[in-house]
């Protein structure tokens, strides 16, 4: 796979004829190149944006959405530290060498995969695309909701970059879930008779918050196209749960998944700071039924605990349920093994994998 370290330093050049203004410049970090694409991106208090990436010897391709919770008012945007340009160390995989990004793991099923790590700044679910300033009693403060433009950089250097994989899988962990279930038409469409399946970590129980969050954020510009129902909907149709239904209904084609614990303690506290309508128990078996409902396909992994996000942690690999473990589930499901959908009935005792 030489030719293709060529393409990844080419990517960079081209990339910057897709975004207007862009200087994009990269540098090598062990196995991961860090990419900093400039023109429009930006992350939400004004800090230069970007993503890492690395080359492996395969020609799959992993996309990767990371996590990072949300904002939306003066409180929560100015509580918000977001920045990867003095956090290198939070944000690199080579920092964070836990589950699929371990590397050296031989049980790692993405191992040996090329794979782009789209960072998050903006508090928008890598979704927004506003500008706005939030009042509050004791400051304003102004907030670039800017997560689908950073996203999309990422993607566009993505394509340059690994022009032809020969399959594509996308994660994402808590907003990063959301973020990866919307941007996964743009990576379908792109990538025509490609072989995509996309996995949302922790993100399954949001239902019932969004309509407010959706407005502030500008979601409404940034639609995925060539998807009827969600093209004719207003911002007040709009909802987390009913975008990624309306999503999975119309990409049959692609493979779509959820893993989420019974009791994720980060989705119960949002769901409580976003004033929802339902528990977080409720929003997540109600989701799960919508969706497969919607799409006969998709499958998911409820875990016991109160764990939030399974991909890119060490319990990636001990994490098991009814006799199944996660690790081999999330293998068979990308390799296009025949898998059933996974739910903890006792979801407070553990249950841990012993070689």
């Amino acid at each position: 796979m030489a030719h293709r370290g060529v393409l990844l330093a080419v990517a960079a050049w081209l990339v910057a004829s897709l975004i207007p203004g862009s200087g994009v410049s990269a540098q090598t970090n062990n196995e991961w190149q860090t990419i900093e694409p400039g023109g429009d991106t930006l992350c939400a208090h004004g800090t230069p944006y970007r993503f890492f990436a690395r080359e492996g010897s395969t020609d799959r391709l992993l996309i990767y959405f990371q996590d990072g919770g949300a904002c939306w008012d003066s409180s929560t945007c100015g509580a918000m530290t977001f920045d990867p340009t003095a956090n290198e160390d939070q944000d690199s995989p080579a920092y964070r060498a836990a589950g699929i990004f371990d590397l050296a793991n031989p049980e790692n099923p993405f191992r040996d995969d090329d794979m782009v790590f789209i960072t998050y700044c903006t508090g928008d679910a890598h979704l927004g695309s506003s500008e706005i300033t939030y009042v509050g009693d004791a400051a304003l403060v102004d907030t670039f909701h800017n997560g689908y433009v950073n996203a999309q950089a990422a993607l566009a250097w993505a394509f340059e970059a690994f022009p032809q994989p020969d399959s594509i899988v996308v994660v994402g962990c808590s907003a990063g879930g959301l973020g990866a279930i919307f941007h996964t038409p743009s990576i379908i469409e792109h990538y025509e008779c490609v072989p995509v399946v996309q996995l949302s970590d922790g993100a399954g129980g949001f239902r019932n918050t969004s309509a407010s969050l959706m407005r502030a954020w500008g979601i409404d510009d940034v639609l995925p196209g060539r998807i009827a129902s969600l093209e004719h909907s207003t911002i007040y149709d709009l909802s987390f749960e009913w975008m990624y239904t309306n999503i999975v209904n119309a990409y049959p084609e692609a493979r779509f998944a959820q893993a989420n614990t019974a009791h994720d303690s980060v989705q119960t506290l949002f769901l409580g700071l976003s004033a929802a309508s339902c528990t977080y128990g409720e929003g997540l078996a109600a989701n799960l039924a919508d969706i497969s409902a919607a799409n006969p396909d998709f499958r998911y992994y409820t875990a016991w605990g109160t764990s939030h996000c399974l991909t890119d942690v060490a319990g990636f690999y001990t994490y098991q349920v009814n006799g199944v473990r996660f690790r081999d589930w999330v293998a068979d499901l990308v390799n296009g093994g025949d898998i059933a959908n996974v739910a903890c009935t006792d979801c407070t005792t553990p249950e841990y994998y012993a070689p």
